[in-house]
């Protein structure tokens, strides 16, 4: 009960990872999405400020590319849900972003200076110079960050799999666990119905099927052998030769009855068989062959007769029955049988006697 309430906890901790890690990773997918938009907006801003500064230095304003400019810079800086800008977090790409600004002041100071002194403009070229500079620096930087969300995304997917492969190992124990369990029962629920020194059916499972109150509708019959003499070979030759009588006749019945038919041990010396789909010619020759085979058997130098009564009746003896209505049928007729047989035994005895008399 531990063992499965730990497969349970383990299976239910392994999917919760998973589904943390696909969160992750659709969240890195989105990060990485968003960071190539922005590596574009970064390559933009140096574009858009060199042509403004070439402007500039040809003496041509234009406020528009200005404001573009900062608009760009302020995205980059503040992020823009609106235009799927995301804010950068890492401090090296923050850096960049303020070294950037620092020169942009420098270039929008020289504008002022060249527009109101119409001055030399080389210093304005020299800072815009430094400011390409520090636009790659910022576009490499994103880079570097793009690159750690890849390594991040890789790192997640292999937790993943090795989550997955978790899943399954836990699945595949569990799969194996209740296969054991199941042929374990299968062996269990055998041992609990089959008698173990014939490997027939035993009393519970005899009882089991008569029990059944529903009415036979096919042709089928039972069958009652009750072995003779056992407990005279008990006496004289012990217990271990009578067991040996029982599963010898309990063999040679598995022989003679057809498969796909019951054959259970009823009691000590007492065997039940039914048959389905069955006729009166099938049942004489099961007894034919019984009696054929059921002649003598040895034991410890010494040799045993395998002699039986029985008794049998049928479904088609009756308008309606039950399968215990059978039994108890076959039953009776069995003992008649043993009955008779022992009282013709004792007939020829006494005429063998008189006639020993008489010599």
């Amino acid at each position: 009960m531990k063992e499965k309430n730990w497969n349970g906890i383990i299976r239910k901790v392994l999917l919760v990872c998973l589904m943390i890690m696909l969160l992750l990773v659709f969240q890195q997918v989105h990060c990485l999405r968003g960071t190539a938009r922005i590596i574009n907006y970064a390559g933009t801003l140096r574009g858009v400020t060199q042509r403004f500064v070439k402007l500039e230095v040809q003496g041509t304003k234009s406020e528009q590319l200005r404001e573009q400019i900062e608009e760009i810079f302020n995205d980059l800086q503040q992020g823009n849900i609106s235009k799927r800008i995301l804010k950068i977090q890492g401090i090296e790409f923050q850096d960049c972003l303020e070294d950037w600004e620092a020169n942009w002041k420098k270039i929008r100071q020289e504008v002022r200076i060249t527009r109101t002194f119409g001055v030399e403009r080389s210093k304005l070229v020299s800072v815009s110079e430094e400011n390409f500079v520090l636009s790659n620096k910022l576009v490499a930087q994103l880079e570097i960050y793009s690159e750690s969300l890849v390594h991040m995304t890789r790192t997640i997917e292999v937790f993943i799999l090795l989550d997955i492969l978790g899943i399954c190992g836990v699945f595949l124990y569990e799969s194996t666990k209740r296969k054991h369990l199941k042929i374990f029962n299968a062996e269990l629920t055998k041992k609990a119905y089959v008698d173990i020194h014939t490997g027939l059916a035993n009393k519970s499972r005899c009882n089991e099927l008569f029990a059944s109150q529903t009415p036979i509708k096919k042709m089928t019959a039972c069958m009652m052998f009750d072995l003779n003499d056992l407990k005279y070979v008990n006496d004289t030759l012990g217990h271990i030769a009578g067991d040996t009588l029982i599963e010898t006749f309990a063999m040679l019945l598995k022989k003679s009855v057809p498969n796909g038919n019951f054959l259970g041990r009823y009691g000590g010396d007492e065997f039940v068989v039914v048959l389905y789909k069955t006729n009166e010619q099938e049942i004489q020759q099961i007894l034919a062959q019984l009696q054929d085979d059921t002649k003598e058997v040895s034991f410890m130098g010494e040799t045993m007769s395998i002699r039986f009564a029985y008794g049998y009746d049928a479904s088609w003896y009756h308008d309606t029955c039950t399968l215990k209505e059978l039994l108890d049928q076959a039953d009776y007729n069995m003992y008649r049988n043993k009955k008779a047989t022992k009282q013709s035994e004792e007939i020829n005895a006494r005429q063998e006697e008189l006639i020993y008399t008489s010599i």
